[in-house]
């Protein structure tokens, strides 16, 4: 039977289930209160200082990480579920793990929003991931998750590269973010040598919040979102040293949006509206209104948050942040957006990276790089927890996701 506790709670988490846990670290005991049944509570073995506490569902089981402040690591027991709280089982979707993670960003809190992978356009140098830190700044990272550098420019929201980016004085790789600080689109170059920022072009709009590139021929495009539902179109020009945008369109959708991306091949862009779904309208200034495409529903919960396209040969999948759920929903990009399934990311317990919950942004790729042959999926964390760290963005094989979707594996193509 369960009792109260001995002190404050250490620490507390909820599971798949709808089941509250929580560690008594006074009295050395676990708690667990399941949403449709009795109370149970579990003596701790071995913790001497139990300080945090995570877990992930085992079928009929529960795997209860408790990490120890007076040792090294972390230990893992599993407890079998009473009968009853078992047999509360909602729906779920399948779940696959992240194969690494990157350093947590410097500060707790709400912090860490949106990834870019960059794949260098002629396949030479390194791939990195950038990451915008929405109290501080922009993180560069590589595959393996070490930080290569930060740059503190301002609240970045929301950020996006493109492979080549002409300008009067020279071609360079772009990365622009949101910027929340000065209601701007902050631009920078990527190089061998790093990231360097140009400089900040200016919008019409208060509380710029989501964003996305677009690439036509010669021609560089920003969409930028307001927390308001307005939407602006920038091209991009100027010099290096002077980069300048130039508003050629604006729109605006009926409440909050955030995520964005743009598809080259079919001059389209994907708009998430937070509370209702995704629209599409024409990525070029004379393209088509927007018009939603996607509603909320099972699958897709609001808030509607990053979404990003995989794309091999002439198959293409959008993925889809379900914030709502913790999960994520791919949709082929083909008329009608059929739905081809869901999924989540759970804790890999051997490997001590935990899963991937409340998630704000995401990026996709299916270039072939080093240690994800297919491509590479890389996604915000809202609560890094294994242990308790800031958040964190995680990176998932594109295999794992391929093969829990049922989508045939295949060579990379290349590029996005």
């Amino acid at each position: 039977a369960a009792g109260p506790l001995a002190g404050e709670a250490t620490d507390l988490t909820v599971d798949e289930r709808g089941g509250l846990w929580v560690l008594d670290g006074d009295a050395g005991a676990l708690h667990y209160l399941p949403a449709a049944a009795p109370p149970a509570r579990w003596p701790l073995a071995g913790p001497v200082e139990p300080s945090a506490l995570a877990v992930a569902t085992a079928g009929d089981a529960v795997d209860a990480v408790i990490f120890d402040e007076a040792a090294p690591g972390h230990r893992v027991a599993r407890i079998p579920l009473p009968p009853a709280a078992a047999a509360v089982a909602p729906r779920r979707p399948p779940a696959i793990a992240a194969s690494a993670e990157t350093a947590p960003v410097a500060r707790y809190g709400d912090a860490a929003d949106d990834p870019a992978i960059y794949v260098p356009a002629d396949g030479e140098g390194e791939a990195l991931i950038l990451g915008t830190d929405k109290r501080a700044g922009l993180a560069v990272y590589g595959l393996d998750g070490a930080l290569r550098q930060f740059l503190a420019v301002g609240r970045l929201n929301n950020v996006d590269v493109l492979p080549a980016v002409a300008f009067d004085d020279g071609t360079v790789a772009l990365a622009a973010a949101s910027n929340r600080t000065g209601d701007s689109i902050s631009l920078f170059a990527i190089e061998s040598g790093g990231v360097s920022h140009l400089g900040d072009v200016a919008t019409g709009l208060s509380d710029v919040y989501g964003l996305c590139l677009y690439g036509a021929g010669d021609a560089a495009y920003v969409f930028v979102n307001a927390t308001d539902g307005r939407y602006e179109q920038h091209r991009l020009g100027g010099t290096l040293a002077h980069p300048t945008g130039e508003r050629v369109r604006a729109f605006r959708l009926p409440s909050q949006p955030e995520g964005c991306v743009a598809d080259p091949v079919t001059a389209q862009v994907y708009l998430g509206e937070e509370a209702a779904g995704v629209w599409v309208a024409g990525a070029r200034p004379d393209g088509a209104a927007p018009a939603l495409v996607i509603d909320v529903g099972e699958q897709l919960v609001a808030d509607v948050e990053g979404m990003a396209i995989y794309r091999r040969g002439e198959q293409a999948w959008l993925v889809v942040s379900s914030q709502g759920s913790n999960s994520f929903v791919v949709y082929a990009l083909e008329p009608g957006y059929p739905l081809v399934g869901d999924f989540r990311i759970t804790a890999d317990l051997a490997g001590g990276i935990d899963g991937v919950s409340e998630t704000d942004g995401l990026d996709v790729t299916s270039a072939a790089l080093p240690g994800y042959p297919d491509g590479l999926l890389v996604l915000q964390d809202g609560r890094n927890r294994l242990p308790d760290a800031p958040q964190n963005f995680k990176l998932v094989d594109w295999r794992a996701v391929a093969a829990v979707l049922g989508l045939a594996p295949g060579e990379a193509q290349g590029g996005r």
